[in-house]
């Protein structure tokens, strides 16, 4: 592990890490008001570890093969190259999934928009945002899917791939203030 901390952050006792068993917790406060406050981890994990983070801030993730559970208030969602199990969850940032090959993958957002980008076919997809633009991308292999895309309005929907409503493999894409989007990667 390693840390990067600037102003209010760097400061003594405004940051800490402890090893509990099998849980890391790390943090770095801000206290009062402050100009300059910033404070950031990096954590490698071996290989079939399972990974929980909660975080008031954004929380980046590249490259991780094993199952993920992230949550976040204000801050963006970020992630790269995954493969394992995906849970997602921020309240008001932003979720970024690019080049994952995750089969199963449950993100929402409450008040942010959500981009999900596949470079395998996933197996099962929820992509949910309560008031924000919903993008998902499937590679363009020749995967069928269970679509369920829902927006606000039937014109905040498009759905680019065929409806195959015996398909295995299943994505649903929600929004109530925004367009739900579902496409194919261009080849």
């Amino acid at each position: 592990m390693t840390r990067d901390l600037a102003g209010a952050a760097a400061k003594q006792g405004n940051a800490n890490w402890a090893l509990d068993r099998d849980t890391l917790r790390l943090s770095a406060h801000c206290p009062g008001i402050v100009i300059n406050c910033r404070g950031a981890y990096v954590v490698k994990v071996p290989s079939g570890i399972d990974v929980s983070v909660t975080s008031p801030g954004s929380v980046t993730v590249v490259g991780l093969l094993c199952a993920l559970r992230i949550s976040t208030e204000t801050g963006d969602v970020r992630l790269e190259r995954t493969s394992g199990t995906l849970r997602l969850r921020s309240d008001s940032g932003r979720i970024h999934l690019v080049d994952a090959r995750s089969a199963d993958v449950d993100a929402r957002t409450r008040r942010a928009p959500l981009s999900l980008a596949f470079a395998r076919p996933p197996v099962h997809v929820v992509a949910i945002s309560d008031a924000g633009d919903v993008n998902v991308k499937v590679p363009s292999a020749p995967a069928q899917y269970r679509v369920d895309g829902t927006a606000g309005n039937a014109a905040g929907v498009r759905v680019d791939i065929a409806d195959a409503p015996s398909a295995t493999r299943s994505i649903v894409a929600r929004t109530d203030k925004g367009v739900a989007r579902v496409r194919k990667a261009e080849k």
